[in-house]
């Protein structure tokens, strides 16, 4: 059987995230619910020690900055992904569903010739429009999740 170095990496990868999944599954389920049952004092302690533990540990450094570097990766194929997908049209679409381009691709396509003073920082400044636009959706949904239980907890 012939596998090419790509699926290989795919699997690994996968591998990796469902370990980093079952660990933080283990960890909200058992430290968390032990620190719940110590003070404060106590639970800001344990977890120092815990955290100078993994930061001293050259396995957990590597597989935090191995995950850190593929999901820079995945996030640059999500966006070149959804750049092909949408159509990467420069124009205003009349419709949702004509061609269109996102600020992702924008910077995608663009920053590699970016020349001059003001095409580099204008591309800089799409990004901060980016960042605020995730920011003001990660806000709202926020502003959703809380609203919500609140009902659920006065409902109970």
């Amino acid at each position: 059987m012939n596998t090419s170095p790509l699926v290989a990496l795919t699997s690994v990868a996968a591998l990796f995230s469902a370990a980093a999944g079952g660990m933080m599954y283990v960890f909200s389920t058992f430290v968390m619910r032990g620190l719940d049952r110590t003070g404060p004092v106590d639970a800001i302690t344990a977890m120092r020690g815990i955290n100078a533990e993994a930061n001293s540990n050259p396995v957990f450094l590597l597989g935090y900055f191995g995950a850190t570097i593929l999901a820079l990766g995945r996030a640059l194929g999500e966006t070149i992904a959804v750049t092909m997908v949408i159509g990467n049209n420069h124009s205003i679409p009349p419709s949702i569903f004509a061609p269109a381009y996102t600020l992702s691709a924008v910077i995608a396509n663009e920053f590699t010739e970016a020349t001059g003073v003001y095409h580099p920082a204008a591309l800089i400044e799409l990004g901060l429009v980016l960042i605020l636009v995730t920011l003001i959706v990660n806000v709202a949904a926020l502003w959703l999740v809380r609203s919500t239980s609140r009902d659920v907890s006065r409902a109970a």
